[in-house]
């Protein structure tokens, strides 16, 4: 990341900002910064899918596909993960890419 961060800062002169999804089954214990040197160091967010309800992730089909992580509150997973394909169909005409984000949906399942 030391390597782009400072290609992206170079060219574009934009601050960047790195982001952490956690999608583990146990309880997060990661840092949110890395000490690489005396004067290089990271930072970033780190969000807990655990956290998000997965309502709250279908808005937009490739953002609605990271849904089968987060939490699916009192749902059943069946219902929820019918309501996250439904929601995927409904927003994509597109039949080759509703087949990838079908198989981005497998894929992260597992």
């Amino acid at each position: 990341m030391y390597f782009y961060s400072g290609l992206l800062l170079n060219k574009y002169f934009l601050p960047v900002r790195q982001y952490l999804f956690y999608a583990g089954d146990g309880n997060q214990s990661i840092n949110n910064s890395l000490q690489m040197f005396d004067a290089v160091s990271f930072q970033y967010f780190l969000f807990d899918f655990r956290r998000i309800a997965y309502q709250d992730l279908l808005t937009h089909p490739a953002v609605a596909v990271f849904a089968v992580l987060a939490n699916f509150g009192n749902q059943s997973n069946e219902k929820a993960i019918e309501t996250i394909v439904g929601a995927i169909k409904q927003k994509t005409p597109d039949p080759l890419a509703l087949s990838r984000y079908a198989v981005q949906l497998q894929i992260l399942s597992e």
